[in-house]
């Protein structure tokens, strides 16, 4: 699946409902849950990558083409310069995530501007 209708299936799961801070997935009790498991109802940016990963391919249609970690953490920060590139870029993207001032809308946005991107570049 090309990175961009990838994203576009990021987005759509997406909600202010199911969007946290602090961790990759959590269940409906608000704790810890693996993004695999059904118990996973919330997720921090690279919670929703990586359960769309793992739901499209259990559902037969396929993941991203490229690597959920580095790979598309650097095009989601080429596409995004308020995101400031450091050294270990998944990192960066989840402290970015995390930041107290970081809002859902922001969110959204970095996702919108990476679709923007992937697409403006065949990906």
């Amino acid at each position: 699946m090309k990175i961009s209708e990838f994203l576009k299936q990021v987005r759509a799961r997406m909600s202010p409902e199911t969007w946290i801070k602090g961790s990759l997935a959590k269940g409906k009790d608000g704790r810890y849950a693996d993004y695999t498991s059904g118990d996973a109802c919330s997720f921090c940016l690279f919670g929703y990558l990586y359960h769309t990963e793992y739901s499209l391919v259990r559902e037969g249609k396929g993941g991203c083409e490229v690597q959920i970690s580095d790979d598309l953490a650097q095009m989601i920060v080429a596409a995004n310069p308020q995101i400031i590139a450091y050294p270990q870029l998944t990192n960066h993207l989840v402290v970015y995530n995390d930041a107290p001032s970081t809002t859902f809308e922001d969110m959204v946005k970095v996702i919108d501007n990476s679709i923007q991107y992937a697409e403006a570049k065949g990906l």
